[in-house]
């Protein structure tokens, strides 16, 4: 009856999202709304024509903007051009703003205030020159006041001075992270407030318990005596003697169990995934980071890589015990690609097949999923002659018998796998799979070969940049270098990407940061994922399992700042999400271990947190991240203040409509929970 009862409701689900589906494609999803704000800021400053980017009357400035006007206060007449480069563009040529003569101002220009900007004053007439920083606040009118010093000589002859500037501000501009530190206050207090009330609960419960007891003994008491003085004193509860919880081998559970760490941990990446999506309040640092760096958005999509390679040891494990054959597995796995691709394509929205994006998030998903796959389901394992049997030997089959593999694949359900803690080595999660470590390193070598060897017409070899107007222009047209180059090759430019997140300072052209070569670290980073999974299916004791994960972590990321020399852009790899460095993959995957390792301490050895709300988004991730894709521009997701562009709303309101929508989505996956819906691919 159960059964039946989860399979109906299921369908009842599978229904629900085909009909929103149907719906979203009836009246169309307006995403490039999102995409025009950037692309505003990005024509700022791309536009050649003065007039159409500045104004001599003040305006109301959009988000993320203040006003600026330069006057030129003598006493040389000579004109003076003011040029900018954002703090952002790293060995970025300079761009002229605007051109003045003595004693005239010039119109008021809209200047990004998320960055700091490098200005330079250049005369016209001579080679004097002045660079400075400066720092704007949102919604701030200044004005640069210059003047050239000493143009002339003792002599009388002509002379390049100096300049002196000062730079006024006629209004000051707002406190931008103001609504950021109210909705983080406001969240945390409600969170507060929430265990406060637990306790309290909890506290309640517990002494009615104790009363009703000690009434129940009371009268047992008064019936078996025949002269009762007294009600005899409450027992006094006997004390289990105290144990280190991180000595405890994990606890055997039924069938149906999770590790609920990995659901809490996924289903934190996927509510900061929409979030960010949403437009994170229009806050610099919950968009994806301009070229080099690391931003809050670009931990989500390789943390759910990794995620996903941790439950996949224990998935195979599962099967094998069943019985099942290998072909089966093989179209399992096939089948599962192909779904998630297919998927990523219908989001991407081919409308327009002939500019039809190919790759995408959940075709990286399909690509690693796959080939993390094949090396666990067909490379060999080793016993290297330890004298002891590793955990992928076949003499504790029967106790897997009940597992559910799909199960085990999306929920990340561990405990049941554990091996003896007495047959697992030191190094049992590590040296039978030699061999598997040496093809997920063959792939990750493939990626340094062709980016650094691999010869880009007019780039050279081993560009890392951004192209545009980096590195002085020198390299315009090679956006990525090896990675852009053979997406053009495969894909062809009419079916990538042509919005990344460089484009708008660096004035680029199209690059797809889901692209091919990206495929060989992303593969990389499922499998350190798979790793961290054979700690958890090869130790049951969770001291073993938390010092090899934070052991991990700590070496992954300790080589992530190895290689990009603790710098954002002067390491020899840096850590870029655009082109899925191996630094990069390094910081996520150390990352994700140590984080996994906080939750499962938390969760699931000291029971301080039981893992909400976090944990039911991550029960049905692939419906929320499909569903926010297809009505995330819909009521009651997304709602605007005024114009119904981006562009012109402000923190605040941005602010409290992306997290009101990720609210929507998360009571979404709360009801799912209850119901025991739970859809998996």
């Amino acid at each position: 009856l159960q059964l039946d009862l989860l399979q109906a409701g299921r369908m009842k689900a599978c229904f629900l999202v085909v009909v929103c589906v149907l719906a979203c494609l009836a009246g169309g999803v307006h995403a490039d709304q999102v995409q025009d704000s950037w692309d505003d800021i990005g024509s700022t400053f791309s536009d050649s024509s003065t007039e159409a980017r500045c104004s001599y009357t003040l305006q109301v400035p959009g988000m993320d903007m203040a006003q600026l006007r330069i006057m030129h206060d003598g006493p040389a007449n000579e004109n003076v051009s003011l040029y900018y480069t954002s703090g952002e563009c790293h060995n970025c040529l300079a761009e002229l703003l605007f051109t003045v003569s003595l004693n005239e101002s010039s119109c008021y220009m809209m200047i990004p205030t998320p960055y700091d900007i490098i200005f330079e004053l250049r005369s016209e007439n001579s080679d004097t020159r002045l660079s400075f920083h400066q720092t704007l606040q949102e919604h701030g009118v200044y004005t640069l006041h210059f003047s050239i010093v000493n143009p002339i000589d003792e002599d009388g002859n002509a002379n390049s001075g100096s300049f002196t500037y000062q730079l006024n501000t006629e209004s000051s501009g707002i406190n931008t992270y103001l609504p950021l530190w109210i909705t983080f206050g406001a969240l945390g207090g409600l969170a507060l407030l929430w265990q406060v009330i637990l306790f309290i609960y909890r506290r309640v419960a517990h002494d009615t318990r104790e009363r009703h007891l000690y009434v129940r003994m009371n009268q047992e008491s008064a019936v078996l005596s025949d002269d009762i003085s007294g009600p005899p004193p409450p027992p006094s509860p006997m004390k289990a003697p105290l144990r280190d919880p991180l000595s405890v081998p994990a606890r055997k559970s039924s069938p149906s169990s999770r590790l609920v760490s990995l659901d809490a941990f996924r289903g934190m990446s996927i509510t900061i995934m929409i979030f960010v999506n949403f437009g994170g309040g229009g806050y610099y640092f919950f968009n994806h980071s301009i070229w080099n760096g690391l931003t809050v958005a670009d931990l989500v999509f390789p943390w759910f890589i990794f995620i996903m390679g941790v439950a996949m040891p224990m998935s195979f494990k599962a099967l094998k015990a069943k019985r099942v054959p290998t072909g089966t597995i093989l179209l399992k796995i096939v089948r599962r690609t192909i779904t998630l691709w297919a998927l990523g394509m219908f989001i991407n929205n081919g409308t327009w097949v002939p500019h039809w994006r190919i790759p995408g998030v959940l075709q990286r998903f399909a690509l690693s999923y796959f080939f993390v796959s094949l090396i666990l389901l067909f490379v060999p394992t080793l016993t290297l002659g330890t004298g002891k049997k590793h955990a992928d030997d076949d003499d504790d089959d029967d106790a897997l018998d009940t597992a559910d593999a799909t199960e085990a694949l999306l929920a990340g359900d561990t405990r049941r796998y554990a091996a003896d803690p007495a047959r697992a080595g030191p190094f049992a999660d590590v040296l039978p799979y030699l061999l598997q470590w040496a093809v997920a390193l063959i792939l990750l070598t493939l990626w340094l070969l062709l980016t650094f060897l691999l010869p880009v017409p007019g780039c050279g070899q081993g560009y890392l940049g951004p192209g545009g107007i980096g590195d002085q222009g020198q390299y315009r047209y090679c956006t990525g270098g090896a990675a852009g180059y053979i997406d053009q090759q495969i894909f062809g430019q009419k079916h990538i990407y042509c919005g990344p997140t460089c484009a708008y300072i660096y004035h680029t052209g199209c690059y797809d940061p889901e692209g091919a070569l990206g495929f060989l670290t992303s593969i990389f980073l499922c499998f350190m994922g798979a790793a961290c999974g054979r700690i958890l299916m090869t130790y049951s004791m969770p001291r073993n399992r938390v010092i090899r994960m934070f052991v991990w972590g700590v070496f992954w990321c300790a080589l992530a700042t190895l290689l990009c020399k603790a710098s954002k852009n002067d390491g020899w790899i840096p850590i870029n999400k655009n082109l899925w460095s191996p630094s990069f993959i390094f910081v996520m995957g150390g990352s994700g271990f140590i984080v996994l390792c906080i939750f499962y301490i938390l969760i699931d050895v000291l029971d301080f947190w039981n893992g909400a709300p976090f944990k039911y988004p991550g029960m049905n991730s692939i419906v929320l991240y499909c569903g926010h894709e297809l009505l995330g521009d819909r009521a009651p997701f997304t709602f605007y203040f005024g114009s119904s562009s981006t562009w012109n709303q402000q923190h605040a309101s941005l602010m409290l409509s992306n997290v009101l929508g990720v609210s929507f989505w998360v009571i979404i996956a709360y009801v799912m929970y209850l119901n025991k819906v739970f859809i998996n691919i």
